[in-house]
């Protein structure tokens, strides 16, 4: 009889348990939770790790103590890189060359040379000019300061040999075939993909594949996306006609987060914030802002005097999110560092884990590094048990427990009633 209460009380407690967990799991589901990506993510206080340079010439020098010639030696960080083109004193014909090295022959002790770069989409770079002077058989080159700049992390390119440039480079090409600025180049593109992309819920997981997003919503005019898809296809779509992109993810402090990107200005010499969602860039006095900029600003307050445009007009426009909200977002910025999703598609969470997608975070003063130990017991709790507990705790390991006890109680039961007829 005594166990027959105690299989009985199991069933009452397991019943309990089950009605508790399902109230409790919809309040669970209530708070929001730290990102995995936030989890994972490096952090940084080194400006360097976010914002390294690129489409940048180094060039230094020396003279042969043989033959009086100078040996000049190029270097350079431009992505898919194809070769240079040099000219001396002002000469009209640039030259072409794949190696690094210009043997030059100077008239006088001094002499004006220019660079520049180009890859394999056909862009090229900015000419660099450098004054060479030949002084007692050495050579000084000015400016002279190395204009490279690294991070401690390394940055994922995509490359042209990519089996997707091809496909995106037929859509891409005609939005830019008639602009020669690089800057119009960006903003005619990200126009491009705003009117390609109804703003929607997505119904399908986009793995930041521009072709996958765009084939869907061409072939479905009910399918839309959010924010990560527009970050994912615009930085794609500039890749894929020679410049370069990458994918921002800001949050404010109530966890709401938003996808951007930021892209490579020749002219300003520098990472420049475009929201393709909501086909923007923001300036102030004129000049366009970076991300990291926009987050000091609003952590000053200074963001009140940002411009939000879309071309060169410079008037502020209207997004269907207040000012105030819209700028809060910059709170918190993190960069991912890769931009070869065309070649490598983000599939799951274990691109998270293995750190084939790294986010890396901006640590500064109000924005301190995180506690890992918390953000996993949140992830944990207002996450993964809500989610585990709806797929098996409360639809199968429960009733599979009670099946068990109930078995197990009409055993007990049969076999007090066999020992009763004995």
């Amino acid at each position: 009889m005594k166990r027959e209460k105690k299989y009985i009380g199991s069933i009452i407690i397991l019943i309990i348990l089950e009605i508790s967990l399902i109230e409790l799991i919809p309040a669970l589901e209530f708070y929001k939770h730290p990102l995995l990506s936030s989890l994972m993510c490096v952090q940084t206080e080194d400006i360097n790790d976010l914002y390294w340079n690129i489409n940048q010439i180094d060039l230094s020098g020396d003279v042969n103590s043989i033959d009086d010639k100078v040996k000049i030696t190029l270097t350079n960080n431009v992505t898919n890189f194809e070769s240079y083109l040099f000219r001396t004193n002002n000469e009209r014909r640039w030259r072409r060359i794949t190696d690094a090295e210009i043997d030059l022959s100077l008239k006088g002790i001094k002499a004006i040379i220019e660079v520049k770069a180009g890859n394999k989409f056909g862009e090229e770079t900015v000419a660099v000019t450098y004054k060479i002077i030949k002084k007692n058989d050495r050579l000084k080159v000015f400016p002279e300061d190395k204009k490279i700049i690294k991070g401690k992390y390394d940055f994922r390119f995509e490359t042209y040999t990519s089996p997707k440039i091809n496909w995106l480079r037929q859509y891409t090409l005609p939005v830019v075939e008639d602009v020669k600025n690089q800057w119009e180049k960006y903003i005619a593109l990200r126009r491009w993909v705003r009117k390609q992309i109804p703003f929607k819920d997505p119904v399908m997981k986009t793995h930041w594949d521009a072709q996958r997003i765009l084939q869907a919503v061409w072939s479905d005019s009910t399918i839309g996306f959010i924010c990560g898809a527009y970050a994912a296809t615009y930085t794609s779509a500039c890749i894929s006609v020679g410049l370069n992109a990458r994918i921002m993810h800001l949050e404010n402090m109530e966890g709401d987060g938003h996808f951007a990107t930021e892209v490579w200005s020749d002219y300003w010499n520098k990472w420049i914030f475009m929201d393709p969602l909501y086909d923007c860039y923001c300036t102030m006095n004129g000049e366009p802002l970076s991300t990291l900029e926009l987050h000091n600003l609003w952590k000053t307050g200074g963001w009140r005097k940002v411009i939000k445009r879309r071309g060169h007009e410079n008037t502020s426009i209207d997004t269907d999110i207040p000012e105030k909200k819209y700028f809060s977002l910059f709170h918190d910025i993190q960069l991912i560092s890769a931009n070869d999703f065309l070649s490598n598609p983000f599939t799951n969470i274990i691109d998270l884990l293995t750190a084939k997608i790294r986010y890396i975070r901006w640590v500064d003063e109000p924005n301190l590094r995180y506690n890992k130990v918390s953000l996993a017991t949140k992830l944990i709790l207002f996450y993964y048990i809500p989610k585990i507990s709806r797929i098996f705790i409360i639809p199968l390991l429960i009733p599979l427990l009670l099946l068990v006890i109930s078995i197990l109680l009409i055993k007990e039961v049969y076999k007090q009633s066999c020992y009763g007829r004995g």
